[in-house]
């Protein structure tokens, strides 16, 4: 699958520590979303070690507040 994220929300993406590593390889690199709210809350299961700017704790789990992250789901619910 090819995969595809504009410019306009990688540029808005200004916190990745990473590389958007998670936009070559394959996507079992990142957080997997366990549920999407109206596209705008994405609450997250986290990897080992992931530290990461846009992962906010949010009562017993986290929320990720990625562009680039959000957009992976919104396009191709991965």
């Amino acid at each position: 699958m090819d995969i595809v994220i504009s410019e306009e929300v990688k540029k808005a993406t200004t916190n990745c520590r990473k590389k958007f590593c998670c936009l070559s390889d394959d996507c079992e690199k990142i957080c997997k979303v366990k549920e999407c709210i109206n596209n705008v809350v994405y609450f997250i299961a986290c990897r080992k070690g992931g530290d990461c700017p846009y992962k906010m704790s949010f009562g017993n789990g986290y929320v990720c507040n990625c562009p680039v992250r959000k957009d992976l789901y919104k396009k191709y619910k991965i």
